[in-house]
């Protein structure tokens, strides 16, 4: 039924809506300043709504049905069983999203869980946390006395809720001073604050080589594991990713931070994983299912086409689609008014040179008459050239430069024959033809515009300028001539051709139509 209900709108009714659309022909003001719609046009809705009525009379006699009234029966019928299949279906669908947004976040929360290690021999890897490295100069070892007192620091921190190292608080006293098993063979004393490099590591090859410092050191098994902050890479603005690692994958630099430093770098890692969690979890992942559309909104649709509302709209774009016409034809009539003028004032052109009025640059004889012509088609060059490219004002600004006055009057002063002149010349045929109607012009005529560029080059080296210039002119202008034809046409086609379709349409409908009467 929906499908032959739009089938009706669009195309056995178009002839009604032909006959009753110049009945909204109307200004959008009156609608906004409160006059709102006539009694003409809605005695057009009321001649509408019997059209709708009598199609679907015959749509309903045509599928067995006795009458409308049994027809909308069973599409009430046919409803309400779709309604309840519909809410099951929506149900195990509901269902089935829900269990997704579980798993999804069940699996997040397992990624940047704080304290997740991963399992391998060689490494076991803290998810998420990375602090931004801020370079500075590397303090002196301090001693036992002031590690101690600055751990009791940390301790107070901890009761305030701001503790920056859990791992060393977790500690015993001689891990906490960077004592080692005799199985860590790192080179060199491993402490809180040591910067050092990462070594021999098989399950993240890419961490190898990265330098870093510890921030925490604790046991896992017996042995003693270091949480270390690697500094980020010169060429990947990334913050720093804190790794735990066995003694034996670190090498001591020799170079110890103090407890304030590592606090900072602490914090910062805390803080940068804390920020990619929360990133994490706004970034969740694009759910995309497929929602039957239910046989209410298919059947609420039909019926809503006799609504004056719908009717309305229908008609004003009716009126929109005729104005639309009527203003290209009228564009289309103005252009070819246009070029003929355009033409005639070229003829005049090649009159005035063949008598030899080709007198340029003022001086003792004044202005001649073909002077006048060259500069009224050169600046009207210029123009069109713009309008081809309407929005595009960084190609206007170039064009109107090139094609300037100034530019004009330069070429007018030497006549095109000295060497600034010339230049000034050459410069505007190749700007003209390459850079403009070569790349506006539809690519099979390409060829055709860099022949017509190459013969005004050509004629710069032993033409005058008024014959050059002619020549120029009445090739750019015959270029943009087709240029504009062409979209006029083209647009004037395309309205033609979807009003042929429609005709061609009815005209298949005619037996059925028929059919339907009898």
């Amino acid at each position: 039924m929906t499908e032959h209900a739009y089938r009706v709108l669009n195309l056995q009714m178009d002839e009604f809506f032909e006959r009753h659309f110049q009945t909204f022909e109307q200004d959008d003001e009156d609608i906004s300043n409160g006059r709102g719609e006539t009694l003409e046009q809605y005695a057009a809705f009321q001649q509408y709504v019997v059209e709708l009525e009598h199609h679907f009379d015959t749509f309903a006699t045509g599928e067995g049905f006795s009458s409308s009234r049994d027809a909308f029966d069973f599409i009430q019928s046919a409803v309400s069983d779709d309604a309840i299949r519909q809410e099951e279906h929506m149900r195990k669908l509901k269902e089935s999203i829900e269990a997704m947004q579980r798993r999804w976040e069940e699996t997040r929360k397992a990624e940047t869980a704080n304290g997740s290690e991963a399992k391998d021999s060689d490494l076991s890897v803290q998810n998420g946390p990375r602090a931004v490295w801020m370079e500075g100069p590397a303090p002196q070892a301090e001693s036992k006395s002031s590690s101690d007192s600055k751990m009791n620091d940390n301790d107070e921190n901890d009761e305030k809720g701001t503790s920056t190292n859990s791992l060393s608080n977790n500690s015993n006293e001689s891990k906490a001073e960077g004592k080692y098993n005799d199985d860590d063979d790192n080179g060199g004393e491993l402490v809180l604050g040591s910067e050092v490099q990462v070594k021999g590591l098989q399950s993240r090859p890419l961490l190898n080589d990265r330098k870093g410092v510890i921030i925490g050191i604790g046991n896992v098994s017996k042995t003693t594991t270091y949480s270390v902050v690697l500094y980020s890479k010169k060429d990947v603005k990334e913050s720093g990713e804190e790794v735990k690692l066995k003694g034996r994958n670190l090498v001591s630099l020799n170079n110890v931070l103090n407890q304030q430093r590592v606090d900072e770098i602490t914090a910062d890692a805390r803080k940068a994983a804390a920020n990619r969690q929360a990133e994490a979890a706004e970034v969740a992942p694009i759910m995309m299912f497929s929602q039957p559309i239910p046989l209410e909104s298919l059947i609420q649709s039909v019926l809503n086409l006799g609504d004056y509302t719908t009717f309305s709209t229908i008609m004003r774009m009716k009126v929109k689609e005729h104005k639309m016409m009527k203003a290209m034809a009228k564009k289309l009539e103005d252009f070819e008014a246009e070029s003929r003028n355009r033409s005639e004032q070229l003829s005049d052109l090649a009159v005035l040179l063949a008598e030899g009025d080709d007198h340029i640059g003022g001086g003792g004889g004044g202005t001649s008459g073909s002077e006048i012509l060259l500069m009224r088609l050169f600046q009207s060059l210029r123009t069109r050239l713009v309008e081809l490219t309407p929005r595009r004002t960084d190609l206007n600004r170039e064009t109107e430069t090139v094609l300037s006055d100034e530019v004009w009057s330069t070429m007018v002063k030497g006549a095109g024959v000295d060497g600034v002149s010339k230049q000034k010349l050459q410069e505007v045929a190749k700007f003209v033809f390459e850079g403009r109607l070569a790349i506006l012009t539809s690519p099979n005529e390409s060829e055709n515009v860099a022949k017509e560029g190459r013969e005004v080059m050509d004629a710069t080296w032993d033409k005058s300028f008024t014959e050059v210039m002619a020549l120029l002119l009445k090739y750019a202008h015959q270029r943009i001539d087709s240029i504009k034809r062409f979209t006029l046409e083209l647009f004037q086609a395309h309205y033609k051709a979807v009003a042929s379709a429609k005709e061609n349409a009815r005209k298949a409908l005619v037996p059925s139509n028929r059919a339907e009467a009898k």
